[in-house]
C-alpha cells in the first residue's frame, strides 16, 4: 500500500475490475474526495472497460495520477490501455457542452472489444 493511502492496491498487481470499481465508489461516496460526481463519472469509464481484470499501473507517484480512480491507472494484464483516452481533459471542458466524451469513449472500446 502506498504510504497514507485509502486503497491497499498494489503497483504491478492485477484486481477484478469489480473489486477496483466497489472499493473506488466506496471511498467516493464516503465523503474523502471533492468533486465526487467528477469522480464517479471517471469510475463509470472504468466500470465500463471490457476488461474483467485490470492491473494497477498508477503514472505519477502521488495525485491524480496515482489515484486508482483514474482510468489511466489500470492497465489490461497485457499493459494496454483500458480505454482510448489517454489524456484526461478538464471535466470542465469535457462537461460544459453537456457531453460526457469520457462515457462516450469508454462505450465504444466495450462495444468493439465485444
Amino acid at each position: 500500500m502506498h504510504r497514507g493511502s485509502w486503497h491497499s492496491f498494489q503497483e504491478g498487481k492485477p484486481f477484478p475490475r469489480g473489486t477496483a470499481v466497489v472499493v473506488c465508489e466506496t471511498h467516493i461516496r464516503s465523503g474523502g474526495v471533492e468533486n465526487q460526481e467528477e469522480k464517479l463519472r471517471w469510475l463509470q469509464a472504468i466500470r465500463d472497460c471490457p476488461f474483467s481484470t485490470l492491473v494497477y499501473s498508477p503514472s505519477t507517484p502521488k495525485g491524480w495520477g496515482r489515484s486508482p480512480m483514474n482510468p489511466n491507472c489500470w492497465k489490461t494484464p497485457k499493459g494496454d490501455s483500458i480505454w482510448s483516452r489517454h489524456k484526461i481533459p478538464r471535466w470542465k471542458e469535457v462537461f460544459a457542452s453537456g457531453e460526457a466524451e469520457i462515457l462516450k469513449a469508454a462505450k465504444e472500446i466495450k462495444r468493439e472489444r465485444g
